[in-house]
């Protein structure tokens, strides 16, 4: 049979069968004629077919052939048939392969190992089966083999392209006269398996030794490096081992620490506890305080004395126990930070301005006592509820709170006024900063809110506020003081003389009658607006005081609804007091007014009586520190709201109101008390809610003998004395004049201060009293009086004003200014005026 060879020459394939029974499928062998070494004479022995199993080719056996001996011995048959079945039945691969790298010949062995048919590996490249990274060392394997032998480890492929792992034999193998190789490949696949896994362990225990030494190099080092004191303590006490950090906070050296009796570094006290604790724990066989770490006091080298947190156990061997492990850290600045802490929650607690500690939701984690002083308000109550409980439901509260919130949720500090309701209902002003409380990342994690209250500055303010608006009333009334009284000065003085002039029975009499009260009142009004900015004192004098009883009532009663009777009682009617008229008069229209109020939705009784009153002694006296003696007593009693006990503590309070704000101010009833109070008297109130309230007042009476007139006189008094008049109002001039000359008196006018001090320089004597006006331009009224009494010291002045922040009675006569009269004066008190200082004169 021909057969092509990888070299591309051709030959001719011997066939064989064996000689045994085959196998059911039976193959057939071939090997090439260039197989078998020739000799020269040899001829080819023809095809011959030999049945059985397969047989192995004779590689490199000589044949012995010979022309005449074609057949071989039994003996070389025998031989070779003993070889083939080695090679056909052995485990390892076997092959024969060309120069060109053909197999030429294969035993089962290697086709079991490839997973191919013997058939279909003839003829194709061994080199197929070797894996792409191993070609240069087969290569090279069988150049070494074709020179001799070749020997190689490499990694063969299968059909199915598994690895195979496999060791080449390689043998040079010269058939006629071409180099071939007798190649054997063992399969070694369990071998280098086990090889990689044994190389495989080894370098993971050689891993594992390389780990445990950086393990325990690491552990090493945090154990010398450790931010605690690490230490081992014998059975007695003594140090056997210490990391770094121990020498370097107590500051001793290694020799200077291991073998020393630990009680030796710790201060006398926390050594007597530690000694106790270790032979109590060794007693009981507890395992020493692990539960728990303990603290202790040690001294350094340098005699500093740290805190120390100690952890320690036992070291047990089996059931005995060979020593303790501590572990200490130092907690000196924790306890500084913890008495620092202590210090200032000391401060927060007994500071008088609350603090509270509210989470993001504003829910209160913590509150001091200052606030649950000012609020009112148990521990139990508050904590872990929102602030909204405090809020004090004021219509303008939501935007109010708004606000605020907005503040805070942006990071930024609040600060402001909030009116926050106790647990009582009542409200209190408190001044209050809340803070954001920021974590590292700048987020909120809390809020702080600090409080004062400031209920009470809140209150002063208020008065201060009603004060300077008082002052702004005084400012304005004085600043119209004074042309406003000239003007009434004008009016009551023409008017008194029309009436005067006037026949009885001629209606306007009775006209000019009318513009006389008019003026008189708007007068009062000027005094009151005055006194009641405290820009005026009072002229006291004795009245009775019924007749400011009916002059009130007969105003009032046009100001109230026709709901409410009046009712008026006087028992004493003849009753006199030395008093300020003008503030009499305030005390009923207070008292009147807000009895008014009292009533005015329902209508009710409004009675106003006065009595006789006598205290014998202090322990009947109605009100703390009355003196004994007679009284005047003025009741005034209504049947409306009335008042419970806490508004009538505070009703004489300045600024206190139950009013609204354009209702009151909170000022009647103060000045009410004040006027009262001034005059020696008191003043009581009693009050049933729902039913009314009834005022009384005290004055004290004054007997008529110790008076000289409680009237004014009806008819003026005269003269005929010669008057010096001096007012920069012509009116004024005109008007006074006239009532002087009608007095009787002889008068010189003049509207300017100089001219009357040259009229008076030029003849002194020529003047028996000056009157002159005050505020005058170029030359005020006390000026002129003090250059006229230069020139003659004995000549009586009447300083007259409007009204004036410069003078005022006393200063007048201080200045020696006989008297001192403020306008408008009616023609009465001008005319007793002048008689009473030219008979004082004489």
């Amino acid at each position: 049979m021909a057969a092509v060879r990888s070299d591309g020459k051709s030959g001719t394939f011997q066939s064989y069968t064996s000689t045994k029974e085959a196998s059911p499928a039976r193959v057939k062998y071939y090997a090439p004629d260039w197989c078998v070494e020739k000799s020269p004479q040899h001829k080819p022995t023809p095809k011959k077919t030999v049945t059985g199993t397969q047989e192995p080719l004779d590689f490199g056996a000589k044949k012995s052939w010979s022309p005449e001996n074609p057949e071989r011995p039994p003996a070389v048959q025998e031989q070779e048939l003993h070889y083939r079945t080695i090679v056909e039945t052995m485990v390892e691969g076997a092959c024969t392969i060309s120069s060109e790298g053909a197999i030429l010949y294969c035993n089962p062995g290697f086709s079991r190992m490839v997973g191919i048919p013997p058939e279909k590996l003839i003829n194709s490249p061994f080199s197929r089966f070797v894996c792409s990274e191993c070609r240069d060392i087969f290569d090279r394997m069988l150049q070494k083999s074709r020179a001799d032998k070749g020997y190689a480890e490499l990694v063969l492929l299968s059909e199915k392209r598994a690895r195979i792992s496999a060791y080449l034999s390689g043998s040079r193998q010269v058939v006629n006269n071409e180099v071939g190789v007798c190649l054997v490949v063992t399969d070694i696949t369990e071998r280098v398996e086990a090889e990689n896994k044994l190389k495989q362990a080894k370098e993971g225990l050689e891993r594992a030794v390389q780990t445990l030494r950086e393990s325990q190099a690491k552990y090493l080092d945090l154990y010398e490096n450790a931010n605690d004191i690490i230490f081992t303590l014998d059975l007695q006490g003594r140090f056997a081992s210490a990391n770094l950090t121990t020498y370097k906070q107590l500051g001793f050296g290694q020799k200077e620490v291991i073998g020393k009796n630990f009680l030796e570094i710790f201060t006398p006290e926390s050594a007597r506890f530690a000694s106790l604790l270790i032979e109590k724990a060794l007693n009981d066989k507890l395992r020493l305080l692990e539960d728990q770490p303990w603290e202790f006091e040690a001294v350094t080298k340098n005699g500093d004395t740290i805190n120390l947190e100690v952890r320690a156990r036992f070291i047990w061997e089996k059931e005995t126990v060979t020593g303790v492990q501590c572990i200490a850290r130092s907690i000196t600045e924790r306890k500084q930070v913890e008495m620092e802490l202590s210090r200032l929650a000391t401060a927060i607690e007994q500071t008088a301005e609350s603090v509270i500690i509210l989470d993001k939701s504003g829910k209160i984690q913590y509150a001091n006592k200052a606030f649950f002083r000012t609020s009112g308000y148990d521990k139990e109550e508050v904590m872990g509820k929102s602030t909204a409980f405090l809020k004090s439901n004021k219509k303008d509260d939501e935007t109010f709170y708004r606000g605020l919130l907005s503040t805070v949720s942006s990071k930024s500090v609040w600060t402001g006024r909030i009116s926050n309701r106790k647990k009582d209902g009542t409200t209190y002003e408190a001044e209050t900063t809340i803070s954001p409380v920021k974590d590292k990342s700048g987020k909120i994690i809390n809020y702080v809110a600090v409080e004062r209250n400031v209920t009470e500055e809140v209150r002063l303010e208020g008065q201060l506020r009603q004060m300077q608006k008082m002052e702004a009333i005084g400012t304005l009334a004085g600043g119209i003081a004074h042309d406003f009284n000239n003007i009434l000065s004008a009016i009551i003085g023409f008017s008194e003389m029309s009436i005067e002039d006037i026949p009885e029975g001629h209606p306007a009499k009775n006209y000019a009658a009318q513009i006389l009260r008019a003026a008189v009142r708007g007068r009062d009004l000027v005094r009151q607006i005055l006194m009641f900015s405290h820009k005026n004192e009072e002229e006291r004098k004795h009245f009775r005081l019924s007749l400011i009883i009916k002059e009130a009532l007969k105003l009032l009663r046009a100001s109230l609804p026709s709901t409410i009777e009046i009712q008026l009682h006087l028992q004493a009617e003849s009753g006199v007091v030395f008093a300020s008229p003008t503030q009499i008069h305030q005390v009923l229209m207070n008292l009147c007014t807000n009895a008014g109020h009292a009533m005015r939705t329902k209508g009710g009784v409004l009675e106003v009586s006065l009595t006789e009153f006598e205290v014998d002694s202090t322990s009947s006296a109605p009100y703390p520190g009355m003196v004994p003696g007679k009284y005047l007593k003025i009741s005034v009693s209504d049947t409306g709201t009335g008042m419970d006990r806490a508004t009538m503590e505070r009703i004489f309070d300045p600024f206190f109101t139950t009013k609204s704000p354009s209702e009151g101010t909170g000022m009647g009833l103060a000045v009410v008390h004040g006027i009262v109070k001034t005059h020696g008297g008191a003043i009581t109130v009693r009050s049933v809610p729902g039913r009314g309230s009834v005022f009384d007042v005290y004055f004290p009476m004054v007997d008529m003998t110790d008076t000289d007139e409680t009237e004014a006189s009806l008819t003026s008094q005269r003269g005929n004395e010669r008057i010096l008049l001096i007012d920069d109002e012509d009116a004024i001039i005109e008007m006074q004049e006239a009532i002087l000359k009608r007095l009787g008196y002889t008068v010189t006018a003049t509207n300017d201060g100089l001219q009357a001090l040259e009229m008076f320089r030029q003849d002194p004597d020529g003047f028996d009293l000056i009157i002159t006006d005050h505020t005058m331009p170029h030359m005020t009224g006390t000026e002129l009086a003090q250059e006229l009494m230069g020139m003659r010291c004995d000549i009586p002045v009447i300083l007259c004003t409007g009204y004036s922040e410069m003078i005022n009675r006393d200063l007048a006569k201080e200045l020696g200014i006989r008297e001192f009269m403020m306008k408008p004066v009616s023609r009465n008190e001008l005319a007793d005026t002048i008689r009473r200082v030219l008979d004082d004169e004489e």
